[in-house]
């Protein structure tokens, strides 16, 4: 046997089928970006009822989703109040129905389901001057809340009057779960409040499902936001929202009317908000 052919003859195959995968997977790929001619259209569509796409916006890939599982199994509550009280002595404890409320002279936390919820009623011992600030002062906040903020990443920041907001996002194989958050407020030069809310996430769940592609979900949204003032599209992904202790797959929305930017979910199952 001539094994110098045979071993040029084994490679060009290996070269063939790998090239063949890749036509493959790059053909499967674009099945899910919305074709030129509906981008083209649903532009038009949206310009006639004053809503515009910004420069930069560019369609959410519409593949099949699994839906996410989501727990609550509950927190430790002591160890995330000396997490985020600047000064835990003196606390006073109290219930007001299903909500649990630490606190103290200058600083409240209370407790509900998933959500806490923190409070600065005057501590003034952290002082935050800028963004950088802010960002470290929110990392080690997460960092200190061990395992519950471990896939926590920075999602989105906007400026208010007098400070700014901070929101970190669990991410989960690369998907946003936008129902888990931990979202810092910064006003005055210190830290205002942060907001929590969090379900343990369980990995995905069932079989992947079709999800509505992009220009049907701008046609609900058109309809939901269109009106006399101009609107602007900044952006849209896909996020998952908590829905019964399943993350359902949602169409995530930022558009623009005068100066207020401004979000809406759409599921991306049912093209329903």
């Amino acid at each position: 046997m001539n094994w110098s052919k045979a071993k040029n003859i084994n490679i060009v195959t290996f070269l063939v089928l790998n090239i063949l995968l890749l036509t493959v997977g790059y053909l499967n790929s674009r099945q899910y970006i919305l074709d030129a001619d509906s981008q083209m259209a649903i532009t038009v569509v949206l310009e006639r009822n004053n809503i515009f796409l910004d420069d930069a916006f560019a369609f959410a890939r519409h593949e099949p989703k699994r839906q996410i599982s989501l727990t609550d199994n509950g927190h430790n509550q002591n160890a995330i109040t000396n997490i985020l009280m600047r000064n835990n002595r003196n606390l006073s404890f109290s219930t007001v129905g299903d909500t649990v409320i630490f606190r103290n002279e200058y600083e409240q936390i209370s407790f509900s389901e998933s959500r806490i919820i923190y409070q600065n009623l005057g501590n003034r011992d952290v002082v935050i001057t800028n963004e950088n600030e802010g960002r470290m002062f929110s990392a080690t906040i997460i960092r200190n809340l061990g395992e519950m903020g471990r896939y926590f990443e920075l999602d989105a920041r906007r400026n208010i009057e007098g400070g700014f907001i901070l929101e970190y996002r669990e991410s989960h194989r690369n998907n946003i779960i936008f129902s888990n958050y931990i979202i810092f407020t910064f006003k005055d030069d210190t830290i205002y409040r942060i907001d929590i809310n969090h379900k343990t996430v369980g990995g995905f769940v069932g079989n992947p499902r079709n999800i509505r592609p992009p220009d049907e979900i701008l046609l609900t949204f058109m309809r939901q936001t269109a009106g006399d003032t101009p609107v602007v599209v900044l952006d849209m992904d896909v996020v998952f929202q908590n829905s019964g202790g399943m993350g359902i797959p949602f169409y995530r929305i930022y558009y623009q009317i005068e100066e207020e930017v401004r979000i809406i979910l759409i599921n991306a199952y049912t093209n329903t908000l």
